[in-house]
């Protein structure tokens, strides 16, 4: 080989990095004549040979590989040595042994819907790499703990690697990674990159409008409320309550119900309490924290009807006046 060792007959050279470039000699000694020394692939003579006589007088015949591909993995190379046709020519066979790249990686996702919260089993199958390739998960561009993989071998060159993943509402349209690569190749791994769908119940929170003073309302304001729901899938029902009791759209009474938002026109002293909404999806329903909504009114009295007292002179009353 190129750093002078020297080959036993048979011999596998290697292992070899794909892509690397390879040269072999072949040395030849005696013969009269002089022997033609050639290089074979596959029974095909192989061009680009370069032939000298050694000071040793060896004929030497070198073969040489600007990069090795795929297709020279196990093969073998023969160097012939002949001088007539009446006596087989000698030869000698080095067989290539080499390392190559991962070929593909495929992420293949669960069959069924992810749901937070629940266990789900991720595969990535990767071909093409000798000896087994190395597989890691990212997620987000994060990598993963390797613990939760397990890796193993199908045979041949298939390389696979479940993961075990707990997601969460917040890996909802994430991106899994799965990376391939050669340990014993200095390559950029090759991956496959997948988007999550990750299914959760709702996630509520409810809120007075940006705009109003949540300290000053008062009777005849109008005020609304926002209901913030994170759902996947969307909500098929958002429902709003004041003291546990649902609230439904009245016009003519200033109560306007749309979806996610309650507004109350020309509030009452009756509007005040504490306020909730609830969202429900096919995973369940979730309530929100409760606004407690406080209503200012002018006083207003009690009785609403005149009074009389009859007082004896001179006599001492009490007149009290009840708001």
């Amino acid at each position: 080989d190129k750093k002078g060792t020297e080959i036993q007959p048979g011999q596998r050279l290697g292992p070899i990095n794909e892509g690397s470039p390879l040269t072999l000699s072949c040395l030849v000694e005696g013969g009269r004549p002089p022997p033609t020394v050639s290089w074979f692939g596959s029974k095909i003579m192989l061009e680009d040979q370069t032939v000298v006589v050694t000071r040793s007088n060896y004929i030497q015949a070198d073969l040489v590989l600007p990069e090795l591909t795929r297709s020279d993995h196990l093969k073998t190379f023969t160097c012939h040595a002949k001088n007539n046709n009446k006596i087989n020519p000698l030869k000698q066979d080095v067989i290539i042994d080499m390392n190559l790249r991962p070929l593909s990686t495929k992420i293949i996702l669960p069959e069924s819907s992810l749901v937070a919260n629940s266990t789900a089993d991720f595969t990535c199958e990767s071909q093409g790499s000798k000896p087994q390739a190395q597989i890691r998960w990212k997620i987000n561009g994060e990598y993963m703990d390797p613990t939760l993989a397990q890796q193993s071998s199908a045979g041949g060159d298939v390389t696979t690697s479940k993961l075990q993943l707990v997601p969460q509402a917040e890996d909802n349209n994430a991106t899994i990674t799965c990376e391939a690569h050669n340990p014993r190749m200095q390559v950029k791994p090759i991956k496959d990159d997948k988007r999550i769908n990750v299914q959760y119940q709702p996630m509520v929170g409810l809120r007075l409008g940006k705009s109003i003073d949540h300290s000053n309302i008062k009777q005849g304001d109008d005020v609304y409320f926002e209901c913030k729901v994170d759902s996947n899938p969307e909500p098929t029902r958002v429902v709003w309550y004041r003291d546990d009791q649902e609230i439904r759209l009245d016009k003519s009474g200033g109560v306007i119900v749309q979806d996610t938002s309650l507004a109350l026109q020309n509030l009452h002293r009756k509007s005040a309490g504490s306020y909730q909404c609830t969202a429900t999806n096919y995973l369940g329903t979730t309530h929100s924290n409760a606004v407690d909504l406080d209503v200012k009114y002018a006083p207003v009295c009690m009785v609403d009807q005149p009074t009389v007292l009859a007082v004896g002179r001179g006599e001492k009353v009490d007149i009290s006046c009840r708001v």
